[in-house]
Protein backbone atom coordinates (compact mmCIF):
# COMPACT_ATOMS: atom_id res chain seq x y z
CA UNK A 1 0.00 0.00 0.00
CA UNK A 2 1.15 3.74 0.02
CA UNK A 3 0.27 7.34 -1.44
CA UNK A 4 2.06 10.24 -2.97
CA UNK A 5 1.03 13.64 -2.27
CA UNK A 6 2.39 17.55 -2.83
CA UNK A 7 1.59 20.86 -2.99
CA UNK A 8 2.93 24.16 -3.97
CA UNK A 9 2.02 27.54 -2.42
CA UNK A 10 2.90 30.86 -1.61
CA UNK A 11 2.06 32.61 1.29
CA UNK A 12 2.65 36.63 1.55
CA UNK A 13 1.52 39.42 3.51
CA UNK A 14 1.69 43.18 3.37
CA UNK A 15 3.09 44.95 6.49
CA UNK A 16 2.37 47.95 8.29
CA UNK A 17 5.14 49.75 6.20
CA UNK A 18 3.53 48.35 3.09
CA UNK A 19 6.21 46.11 1.65
CA UNK A 20 5.00 42.58 0.49
CA UNK A 21 6.46 39.55 2.30
CA UNK A 22 6.70 36.18 2.41
CA UNK A 23 4.81 34.12 5.31
CA UNK A 24 7.19 32.34 8.24
CA UNK A 25 5.28 29.42 6.73
CA UNK A 26 6.05 29.94 2.82
CA UNK A 27 7.87 26.70 2.30
CA UNK A 28 6.71 26.62 -1.79
CA UNK A 29 6.75 23.17 -2.12
CA UNK A 30 5.74 19.95 0.31
CA UNK A 31 6.04 16.78 -1.09
CA UNK A 32 5.37 13.30 0.69
CA UNK A 33 5.49 9.45 -0.01
CA UNK A 34 4.21 6.87 1.98
CA UNK A 35 3.82 3.14 1.56
CA UNK A 36 4.29 0.09 3.78
CA UNK A 37 4.01 -3.81 3.29
CA UNK A 38 2.46 -6.66 5.32
CA UNK A 39 4.30 -9.11 6.25
CA UNK A 40 2.28 -12.60 6.41
CA UNK A 41 -0.42 -11.69 9.46
CA UNK A 42 1.76 -10.37 11.94
CA UNK A 43 4.77 -7.58 10.63
CA UNK A 44 4.03 -4.64 8.50
CA UNK A 45 7.28 -3.13 7.28
CA UNK A 46 6.43 1.34 6.30
CA UNK A 47 8.12 3.83 5.14
CA UNK A 48 7.89 8.25 5.05
CA UNK A 49 9.64 10.91 3.19
CA UNK A 50 8.69 14.19 3.67
CA UNK A 51 10.38 17.38 1.72
CA UNK A 52 9.57 20.77 2.39
CA UNK A 53 11.30 23.69 0.92
CA UNK A 54 13.55 26.33 2.75
CA UNK A 55 11.37 28.71 5.04
CA UNK A 56 11.69 32.12 5.11
CA UNK A 57 13.60 33.69 8.11
CA UNK A 58 14.52 36.73 8.99
CA UNK A 59 18.51 37.14 8.85
CA UNK A 60 20.71 37.92 12.15
CA UNK A 61 23.16 41.15 11.61
CA UNK A 62 25.94 39.58 12.69
CA UNK A 63 27.68 43.60 13.20
CA UNK A 64 24.92 44.40 15.54
CA UNK A 65 24.87 40.93 17.47
CA UNK A 66 28.98 41.05 18.15
CA UNK A 67 28.27 44.79 20.22
CA UNK A 68 25.05 43.31 21.65
CA UNK A 69 26.53 39.73 22.61
CA UNK A 70 22.48 38.54 21.50
CA UNK A 71 21.30 37.55 18.74
CA UNK A 72 19.90 40.66 16.63
CA UNK A 73 17.65 40.55 13.55
CA UNK A 74 18.25 42.67 10.03
CA UNK A 75 14.86 44.34 10.23
CA UNK A 76 15.53 45.96 6.88
CA UNK A 77 15.80 42.28 5.62
CA UNK A 78 12.27 40.26 7.29
CA UNK A 79 11.89 37.13 6.22
CA UNK A 80 14.47 38.16 3.28
CA UNK A 81 16.62 34.83 3.64
CA UNK A 82 15.30 31.27 3.14
CA UNK A 83 16.60 27.80 5.06
CA UNK A 84 17.75 25.09 3.23
CA UNK A 85 14.85 22.53 2.29
CA UNK A 86 14.03 19.77 4.73
CA UNK A 87 13.39 16.56 4.07
CA UNK A 88 13.62 12.92 6.47
CA UNK A 89 12.69 9.52 6.30
CA UNK A 90 11.35 7.78 8.74
CA UNK A 91 11.11 3.46 8.73
CA UNK A 92 9.34 1.74 10.78
CA UNK A 93 8.66 -2.22 11.84
CA UNK A 94 5.39 -3.24 13.84
CA UNK A 95 4.76 -6.86 15.41
CA UNK A 96 1.58 -7.64 15.96
CA UNK A 97 0.48 -10.44 18.80
CA UNK A 98 -3.34 -11.57 19.27
CA UNK A 99 -4.07 -11.82 23.20
CA UNK A 100 -7.83 -13.23 23.78
CA UNK A 101 -9.77 -10.45 21.47
CA UNK A 102 -7.13 -7.86 22.07
CA UNK A 103 -3.78 -7.16 19.61
CA UNK A 104 -0.74 -6.19 21.43
CA UNK A 105 1.64 -4.34 18.70
CA UNK A 106 5.19 -3.86 19.23
CA UNK A 107 7.40 -1.63 16.82
CA UNK A 108 10.71 0.04 16.41
CA UNK A 109 11.14 3.36 14.06
CA UNK A 110 13.77 5.30 13.02
CA UNK A 111 12.97 8.78 12.62
CA UNK A 112 15.34 10.68 9.65
CA UNK A 113 16.90 7.12 8.92
CA UNK A 114 19.92 9.13 6.61
CA UNK A 115 20.80 11.22 9.50
CA UNK A 116 20.10 14.71 7.92
CA UNK A 117 20.84 17.67 10.03
CA UNK A 118 18.13 19.85 9.12
CA UNK A 119 18.40 23.65 9.98
CA UNK A 120 15.42 24.49 12.43
CA UNK A 121 16.73 28.13 13.07
CA UNK A 122 19.34 30.53 12.79
CA UNK A 123 21.15 32.60 15.80
CA UNK A 124 23.67 34.32 17.11
CA UNK A 125 26.17 32.19 19.13
CA UNK A 126 27.90 34.65 21.43
CA UNK A 127 30.38 31.49 22.61
CA UNK A 128 31.92 31.62 19.13
CA UNK A 129 31.29 34.98 17.81
CA UNK A 130 29.45 33.80 14.78
CA UNK A 131 26.00 33.09 13.03
CA UNK A 132 24.84 29.48 14.20
CA UNK A 133 22.42 27.06 13.68
CA UNK A 134 19.94 25.01 15.29
CA UNK A 135 19.57 21.37 14.12
CA UNK A 136 16.16 19.74 14.06
CA UNK A 137 16.59 15.70 15.44
CA UNK A 138 19.39 13.46 13.24
CA UNK A 139 18.67 9.52 13.79
CA UNK A 140 16.80 8.83 16.43
CA UNK A 141 15.06 5.30 17.51
CA UNK A 142 11.62 4.94 18.90
CA UNK A 143 10.32 1.44 20.28
CA UNK A 144 6.83 1.75 21.36
CA UNK A 145 4.30 -0.85 22.94
CA UNK A 146 0.70 -0.49 21.94
CA UNK A 147 -2.37 -2.31 23.46
CA UNK A 148 -5.75 -2.34 21.25
CA UNK A 149 -8.86 -3.72 23.26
Amino acid sequence: YGQIGGSYARTFYRAGDGIRRPRVFDNRAVLTAEGGWKVGRSWDLSARWLYAGGAPYTPVDAAASAAAGRTVLDGSRINGARLPAYHALSVRADRRFAIGGTTLNTFLSVWNAYNRENIAQVYWNPATGRVDSVKQWTLLPVFGIEWEL
